[in-house]
């Protein structure tokens, strides 16, 4: 997996453990488990040893493949210095899952965002198939769904540290945002809206747009293009209540209530 040249032994939330399922004991490391490093590492070495042992990821009903790709899988981090064999009972820190036979990788872990004096902590799931662009963010202490998010959303830099605590606090808030997961149909599309709202007493446009296997749509400047902020893509279902939503979120006033151009 050549993690050697992404380890940065000098973070303190870089604790991680791996469970194969049909695998055991579970691997561990002390200073490699950082999501934003590990996640997309695992899920490509995950697709590797699909490739590698059955020549297709979709064979699903072939129990003997998928404990091939498991043991593949294995030996790719038995070969890594960076990991060691642990006792599950032993294990503190972000939590990752292959299951090749349901064919998803799982990640447990926490995020937090600080607002002026106050401090909110989301312990979070992150989940979806390994062969697959979008994965569900869900709260692990009640169950529901926060988001959906795209494989390239999951390898920004500053996506478990700024973005996905963002939207973690805007639905805890705001729990309209999330109250339905976004069909396929929807995240599978592109689109773009122009949208009016009320900025200190007169219209200011904003483009909401996505690309398609994206799990979030992007706020932006329609002159500069510059990004202003994420919202999930369950509001797409109801664009009035994104109007609502929207000077909340950029810290407007009211928004028009009026169709966009």
């Amino acid at each position: 997996m050549a993690s050697k040249n992404y380890v940065d032994a000098s973070k303190n939330d870089s604790v991680g453990s791996i469970e194969i399922i049909h695998i055991h004991p579970t691997f561990y490391t002390a200073s490699f488990g950082d999501p934003s490093v590990l996640f997309p590492l695992l899920l490509a070495s995950a697709r590797e040893a699909y490739a590698a042992t059955t020549g297709d990821a979709e064979q699903k009903n072939d129990a003997t493949a998928h404990r091939r790709a498991a043991t593949y899988m294995a030996g790719l981090l038995v070969c890594d210095e960076t990991f060691l064999l642990r006792k599950a009972a032993e294990f503190r820190g972000h939590r990752y899952t292959l299951d090749f036979s349901a064919g998803t990788i799982q990640l447990c872990t926490h995020v937090y965002t600080a607002f002026q004096q106050s401090v909110a902590f989301f312990n979070i799931r992150i989940k979806g198939p390994i062969t697959g662009s979008t994965f569900v963010v869900s709260n692990t202490t009640t169950d529901r769904v926060l988001a959906q998010v795209s494989e390239d959303e999951l390898k920004k830099p500053n996506f478990f540290t700024e973005e996905l605590p963002f939207v973690c606090s805007q639905t805890q808030n705001d729990p309209a945002l999330v109250d339905s997961i976004p069909s396929l149909d929807l995240i599978d599309k592109n689109f773009e809206l122009w949208l009016p709202i009320d900025h200190a007493g007169s219209v200011r446009t904003v483009v909401v747009s996505k690309e398609k296997g994206e799990g979030q749509g992007r706020v932006q400047d329609p002159v500069t293009r510059e990004l202003l902020c994420m919202v999930p893509l369950d509001s797409f279902n109801d664009l009035r209540a994104l109007l609502v939503t929207l000077p909340t979120l950029l810290g407007e006033t009211k928004p028009v209530t009026q169709s966009s151009p």
